[in-house]
């Protein structure tokens, strides 16, 4: 069997809240993330798909259990995990090819080649005759687009996305969502996303992680086999919409639910 990429071991992460109420956000986590693949975690506000995500990512650590990486467990963030984040994060006093090339120079490895790889970056993504301009100057989408070639550039193993495209606005996030299918045929990354949005999901993903209600658990792990023409009104891509759904709905029965009268 050949050894998955990401392995996830029983972990749990409870933390402190500023009241020193003790919140359960992840319980019994186990899970394989393998070479190549793109996989989605959907679930409920709050049911921990971000600090999993960031489990993943070493930018914080388990209570119990492990994460590791090609057989190695995780102690540290580490450039072969790049993560991009809900807002574009670019620093608004460099241009767009200064943020892109940031990662670089911090491993000094920026050198003229490097600026050869930023160019066909940009052009990939369409930010052709932007690369001079800065953060300020850029629409949403296209801030977005320059934060994914930031995280590109060093070549990680596995990207991670905490909902990149949550903050654009609908014809934005479709041609987003678009672009991010290209990469990952383009570039055979595996990928990684958190997202609210099941259609989303469906529509990029080749599994995904259906996750409970807070403490955080793994209801399910879809397999999403409709191949790459993927259409939204297809009749079997509503029915996994309506099936990831009707679990969200039967792991959520204790949350107490206001009534709207209209």
């Amino acid at each position: 069997m050949t050894q998955p990429l990401i392995e996830i071991k029983s972990v749990c992460r409870n933390y402190m809240d500023n009241t020193q109420k003790e919140i359960y956000a992840l319980e019994n986590i186990n899970l394989h993330i393998n070479e190549g693949e793109f996989m989605s975690f959907v679930g409920p506000s709050g049911c921990g798909k971000t600090t999993l995500l960031r489990l993943i990512a070493g930018l914080d650590r388990p209570q119990s259990g492990t994460i590791s990486q090609e057989g190695k467990i995780l102690t540290d963030t580490h450039y072969s995990r790049g993560y991009v984040f809900q807002q574009p994060t670019l620093f608004p006093w460099l241009t767009i090819e200064e943020n892109i090339a940031l990662g670089l120079k911090a491993r000094k490895l920026f050198d003229n080649s490097k600026k050869a790889l930023i160019q066909y970056y940009i052009d990939m993504i369409g930010l052709t005759k932007f690369e001079k301009a800065f953060p300020h100057e850029l629409s949403g989408g296209m801030a977005q687009r320059a934060a994914i070639v930031r995280a590109l550039i060093n070549d990680p193993k596995i990207l991670l996305l905490d909902e990149p495209l949550a903050a654009l606005d609908a014809f934005a996030r479709i041609d987003l969502q678009k672009l991010l299918l290209f990469i990952w045929h383009k570039t055979k990354k595996t990928m990684v996303m958190v997202t609210h949005d099941i259609d989303e999901a469906i529509f990029l993903s080749q599994q995904i992680v259906v996750m409970s209600d807070r403490p955080g658990k793994i209801i399910e792990i879809l397999d999403i086999n409709l191949g790459k023409d993927r259409k939204r009104s297809d009749h079997k891509f509503i029915a996994i919409k309506d099936k990831i759904i009707s679990k969200l709905k039967l792991s959520s029965h204790n949350r107490i639910e206001p009534e709207y009268v209209i």
